[in-house]
């Protein structure tokens, strides 16, 4: 008797933080709690992660002219629009645009560590993002040697970087540069929502997000996260993106409870076996 009295009380919470997850949830994400009661999304089993990391190979016989282009212009550049607009155009003329930029990120990224400061300049930041986000649009794949070059500056990067929510801006400026690489792949599911979920309670950081082509790839680690059943993960980025109109959280929240509620069952079914065993 004492047992199903608990496992009354325990269904009774469980409904009681479905409900308010439900309002939650429709009012930040603009719809309604009836569309909850809709069908279950069918999920598969989930996919292998992807490589944490590759090998890389040096550059050799760098372009001198572009190098020379990105010292000169470090450490100007930001906070200066002529400045800003003369690298835009050297990068439009260079003949390897991404190594140009990647050549500025090192020196940048070097200088920073040397220095050992505590955040990024909120202008340097958005000046070396934008210049990404140029470099994205006129040279979207770099070729292996500059690649291999960045795959190292990520690692370090990565080794160095504060992953808190104070230092947001950063965060997004090394996904960015991975996503603009190609190297996106490097980091897990479970990295890359961590990193998100830093961006989300920053409020420049997550509108300047929303602004890049990397906003593109967000869709797809919410399905990753369907499939591999992190569903309250998938629902907060569907929520900070606004992506409900392809994600419905209503049927993944409804999913999400049934769950929780079948894992109550199968505990009360335990304890009350082990009871009669004890009896």
């Amino acid at each position: 008797m004492l047992g199903s009295n608990v496992f009354i009380v325990l269904t009774y919470i469980y409904i009681y933080i479905y409900i308010y997850i439900v309002h939650f949830v429709a009012s930040y994400c603009n719809f309604t709690a009836s569309n909850v009661i809709s069908s279950l999304i069918e999920v598969e089993e989930p996919e292998s992660l992807l490589a944490k990391k590759v090998a890389v190979s040096s550059s050799s016989n760098p372009q001198l002219s572009d190098s020379l282009k990105a010292r000169n212009l470090h450490g100007q550049v930001t906070g200066n629009d002529l400045l800003e607009n003369q690298f835009f155009d050297n990068l439009q003329s260079s003949l390897d645009p991404a190594k140009l930029v990647l050549d500025w990120m090192q020196t940048y990224l070097s200088q920073y560590w040397t220095k050992g400061d505590v955040g990024f300049e909120v202008t340097s930041i958005k000046t070396y993002i934008s210049l990404l986000e140029q470099l994205l649009r006129l040279s979207p794949h770099a070729g292996a040697r500059v690649k291999g070059d960045a795959m190292k500056l990520a690692v370090q990067w990565k080794a160095n970087m504060r992953a808190d929510t104070e230092n947001s801006l950063e965060i997004l400026g090394f996904l960015h540069f991975l996503a603009t690489f190609g190297l996106l792949y490097t980091l897990n599911v479970d990295e890359i929502v961590k990193l998100l979920g830093m961006i989300s309670q920053h409020k420049e950081a997550l509108e300047l997000c929303q602004t890049l082509d990397f906003a593109d790839e967000i869709p797809e680690f919410i399905g990753t996260l369907v499939e591999r059943k992190q569903l309250m993960e998938a629902v907060g980025l569907i929520c900070t993106f606004k992506l409900s109109d392809k994600f419905p959280p209503g049927p993944l929240l409804k999913e999400y409870m049934e769950e929780q509620i079948k894992c109550c069952r199968n505990a009360y079914k335990r304890t009350k076996l082990h009871n009669e065993k004890v009896l």
